[in-house]
């Protein structure tokens, strides 16, 4: 196992290292707290969607296996 010695760092900030493509997007485009606040309820607005979307597929396909089920007992 091999060990890396932790950065001695303040602790109130978390510093979490973006691949350099996406710390340029950021520095470009997200300079104000407004943007940010947009960007995220874009983002989790369409998280939101994509899992009711899949929600209600599960939903569906487990309807049908049980129908399927029931019918042959």
């Amino acid at each position: 196992m091999i060990q890396l010695p932790f950065p001695q760092a303040d602790t109130s900030v978390l510093h979490v290292p973006l691949p350099a493509g996406w710390e340029h997007w950021r520095d470009a485009y997200l300079q104000h707290e407004v943007q940010k606040l947009l960007l995220f309820l874009v983002l989790a607005t369409g998280l939101y969607l994509l899992a009711r979307f899949a929600r209600r597929q599960v939903g569906r396909q487990i309807e049908v296996v049980n129908r399927r089920s029931s019918r042959n007992h």
